[in-house]
């Protein structure tokens, strides 16, 4: 109850003015280590006329990861940190004395996603300079000029997002304004799915304005196993910084064997900021295969009222979809199974679609959609904090269009996702006993009294193969599970 206060009282208060607020005194002075045993000197950064900025938050807090998706500190980090014009430094603390490495990855009940992948600045699990600077609500966030003076960063009210906190930052008496660097900018990318190893996709991606001009124009070219194939020049009215704008290339023939990437060349006819920020590769990979007979299990986040999901063939026809927002004595986490049958004989694409009526995602260090054939895991989505609709229309998974018997009454029992990074969810029409041991034989854990929609966490275990003994009322069978 003490964590659900704290977080509303900052919701509600903290980020709700436009002027910074100057605190008395200098800034506390504090030496971390982060979780890459990084050490981070606040003194040595002061001295070498960096304007640090101070991200207080907890894994479990939901204000915190609402401000942590916006990925407004990583995109103000990236601009004017050490990948832009290095005028800040930006260090992330994580406040709760029980917090773990799991927390921090996503792993468990008590964290709202993984907060490690794309976070471009340092995060450190020492919660001491909370206490020094006297942090009571999360997430609070700090900015230290080099003089040592201390400010409360507040958030905006209407006000341009990225113009609001780059005047928050700026102004420190010794160093002025941010300033930026001109021609910045990152490229973002999504993966491709063929419906089989090779096909003709669309390939979209995003441009980022990190600059501190306008982007009027840019090339952006495709490589396939390092050689050039595609490139384009694209002209736009003018994408000021930290605006984005979006563009497509279409029918590129892939094939899932070879390695792409994809690059932007140039920028208003000159030589991008930033090497390391205007190449990424794309991931290929043929949709996985499932029976035509399988099951899908959704995974509840925190306002499963909020939730729904359509399947669909690869013609836009509906195959599946249920919303939940009319039934009631859903909660966090609840399991929910479908048990779905193709036509045999059709061997088709099917495309996925997940909705939030409150523009939040699916919230929950577990929360997404499972698609299970034969009793092994064929699609695992974890999506998080989408918004109010995200797609999954590249060939999401297959159908083999075999009808297989067996499925039927092995889709009655199945553990997912299985491998997995040490939650294994399960779905049984029996009351379970589990015992769980490593290949020596060990036992390692054991749990009683398991029933249709259990969590079984074993994250705490280190990665590798472990086979589960599992007996039933009227069944029992071992299992191999993996720990990744």
């Amino acid at each position: 109850m003490k964590k659900i206060l704290l977080s509303i009282l900052l919701a509600l208060a903290g980020f709700s003015v436009n002027a910074q607020v100057e605190l008395e005194g200098p800034a506390p002075d504090f030496t971390v280590t982060d979780i890459n045993e990084n050490v981070h000197h606040l003194q040595d950064y002061l001295n070498n006329e960096k304007i640090v900025v101070l991200d207080f938050f907890a894994t479990w807090c939901s204000p915190c990861w609402g401000e942590h998706a916006d990925h407004i500190l990583s995109n103000l980090y990236k601009a004017y940190g050490p990948e832009g014009s290095d005028e800040i430094v930006v260090l992330a603390v994580e406040c709760d004395t029980d917090t773990d490495m799991n927390d921090l990855q996503g792993l468990t009940d008590m964290t709202q996603g993984d907060w490690i992948t794309d976070t471009p600045y340092p995060i450190t699990n020492d919660p001491t300079p909370r206490y020094q600077y006297g942090i009571s609500a999360y997430p609070s966030w700090r900015k230290v000029c080099p003089d040592g003076s201390l400010f409360i960063l507040q958030g905006p009210q209407g006000n341009p997002v990225y113009e609001h906190y780059k005047n928050q930052i700026s102004g420190c008496s010794n160093s002025g304004n941010l300033v930026g660097v001109a021609n910045h900018a990152e490229i973002t990318n999504s993966t491709v799915q063929l419906c089989s190893n090779t096909g003709a996709e669309d390939i979209d991606f995003k441009i980022f304005n990190l600059g501190n001009n306008n982007i009027t124009n840019f090339e952006v070219s495709l490589k396939e196993n390092g050689t050039v194939i595609h490139t384009e020049t694209f002209s736009d009215e003018a994408v000021e910084s930290f605006k984005s704008t979006s563009h497509t290339f279409s029918d590129i023939e892939f094939d899932s064997s070879k390695t792409y990437t994809i690059e932007l060349t140039q920028i208003n006819g000159e030589t991008p900021f930033q090497e390391s920020l205007i190449s990424k590769e794309i991931i290929v990979t043929p949709a996985p295969v499932s029976n035509n007979n399988f099951t899908v299990a959704i995974r509840t986040g925190a306002y499963p009222y909020a939730m729904g999901f359509y399947i669909d063939y690869s013609n836009g026809e509906n195959l599946i979809f249920n919303t939940y927002g009319d039934e009631e004595g859903l909660t966090p986490g609840t399991i929910l199974t479908y048990d779905v049958t193709v036509e045999e004989g059709v061997a088709d694409c099917f495309n996925i679609v997940l909705t939030d009526i409150y523009g939040e995602g699916w919230n929950g260090a577990d929360s997404g959609i499972d698609i299970i054939s034969n009793g092994n895991t064929v699609l695992s989505l974890k999506p998080g904090n989408f918004g109010n609709t995200i797609f999954y229309y590249n060939h999401a998974f297959k159908t083999n269009g075999i009808l297989n018997t067996s499925d039927i009454k092995n889709s009655k029992f199945a553990i997912y996702p299985n491998p997995s990074n040490g939650i294994f969810n399960f779905v049984t029409e029996e009351t379970l006993s589990i015992t769980v041991m490593d290949l020596t034989g060990k036992v390692v854990h054991t749990v009683k009294n398991i029933d249709n929609g259990y969590t079984l966490n074993l994250s705490s275990l280190q990665k590798g193969i472990y086979v589960a003994k599992i007996v039933g009322t009227n069944s029992e069978r071992n299992e191999k599970i993996i720990i990744r």
